[in-house]
């Protein structure tokens, strides 16, 4: 009964949680609307800018990169090593796990709308709808997936890569430059120089995204909807606190 005897205790933990619902709403409406806002554009008739752009994802060079946990062959990669600080007997949903490693790869792709090919620097970017595997394993490091890669009780290390895949749908918002400094290692990697443009970072003052499988009305959708989410959260949160001060 700590928080009937601490009640501003109670109160400044549901104005925190309130605070963060509140951030992550305006975070999301705000994402929305800049995707619904925005117009597509074709990467053949893009203007350096912040622009939004679809199309399939391909590889650089027309070369496979490998994961360094799964050993999958994809086109880029981001993971993570953790170790087990739990009983080997603990669920792995119940463990503790202290991360030991983490990285992505260095390497761009290219994104291919039908007009034109893109090169994608993805530092810094906000992904959504990755390929998303998580294992466990006795082996540091692994030597790839074992058959049964969820398994329930696990290893002592839990290995977590996120993939992008040739061909994948892709949606991108962010900054496109036709500067030839940041393409020209892979205009020359391309020997048809299709290769029309950058997409970046923007910095923080616009967000820099980059989604799977999607289109751009249901990538404005997904953020509309986690806004909405966000709000309905303040609501019961504010009914919580009214309730209980109603009740004092």
């Amino acid at each position: 009964m700590y928080f009937l005897e601490k009640p501003q205790t109670l109160l400044a933990i549901l104005g925190a949680i309130f605070c963060l619902l509140l951030y992550y709403s305006w975070r999301c409406t705000r994402r929305g609307q800049l995707v619904a806002k925005i117009p597509t554009s074709t990467i053949d008739g893009a203007t350096p800018g912040y622009i939004e752009l679809e199309g399939v994802v391909r590889p650089l060079d027309g070369k496979m990169i490998t994961a360094p946990m799964s050993g999958t062959k994809c086109v880029w990669f981001q993971y993570q090593w953790y170790k087990s600080s739990s009983s080997p007997f603990t669920q792995a949903s119940q463990r503790s796990w202290q991360l030991v490693e983490q990285g992505e790869s260095s390497a761009g792709f290219l994104v291919d709308d039908g007009s034109g090919r893109c090169l994608v620097k993805p530092d810094g970017a906000e992904f959504n709808h990755l390929t998303d595997l998580t294992w466990y394993s006795d082996e540091k490091p692994p030597t790839g997936l074992p058959t049964a890669y969820k398994m329930p009780l696990g290893g002592k290390y839990k290995y977590k890569e996120k993939l992008i895949f040739p061909n994948e749908k892709v949606y991108c918002l962010g900054a496109f430059s036709t500067d030839a400094e940041s393409c020209s290692s892979s205009i020359a990697a391309e020997p048809d120089h299709s290769i029309k443009g950058t997409i970046v970072s923007p910095g923080i003052s616009q967000p820099f995204i980059i989604t799977m499988g999607v289109s751009q009305r249901e990538m404005a959708l997904a953020y509309l909807d986690r806004g909405r989410l966000a709000r309905f959260g303040m609501l019961c949160i504010a009914g919580m606190a009214g309730w209980w001060l109603y009740q004092q």
